[in-house]
Parts: C-alpha cells; structure tokens; sequence
C-alpha cells in the first residue's frame, strides 16, 4: 500500500527539517537517512501529540530501538541526531 501524498503543511515541514540539518552540516546525501529515521520516531507515537511526549517517553524509544542487534552505533547516534 502506498503512501497518502504530503499535505502542503507536511511538506513544508520536511523542506524546513531538511534544510535546518543541512545548516547544521550534515551532508545533503545523508538528509534522506535523518528524515527516514525520523519518520520512523513520529509513527512510534502516531496516536501522540509529538508536543505531548514526557523525556521518559523518549528514553524509553531509544532504549528500546538501541537494543536491535543491526543497529549500528553511528546508527544510533543518527537516530539521536534526526530526533
């Protein structure tokens, strides 16, 4: 199944997320990442307000992502980074 296509509002969103990290100075080629894992943190709360998350509600999705065999830690580091 595909994905609904992006809301003005959301694509302004990802367009500012985008350029904030490529201001921060992550390479272009690796904004596509930031956002997947990103992606990723907002659909672990999709019944949530993003506003409405406790520092307890974060720790406990990147204790629960760190502890994925895969995941590698400069991995871990971008999750951290994209969030």
């Amino acid at each position: 199944m595909a994905n609904p296509p992006l809301t003005d509002k959301e694509r302004f969103f990802w367009s500012r997320f985008s350029k904030h990290l490529i201001q921060k100075g992550i390479k272009p080629e690796s904004v596509r990442w930031y956002r997947i894992r990103a992606e990723q943190f907002i659909c672990a709360f999709s019944r949530r307000r993003l506003a409405s998350l406790t520092p307890d509600d974060i720790s406990g999705y990147l204790l629960k992502v760190g502890e994925s065999p895969h995941l590698k830690p400069w991995q871990y580091l971008q999750i951290i980074d994209a969030i």
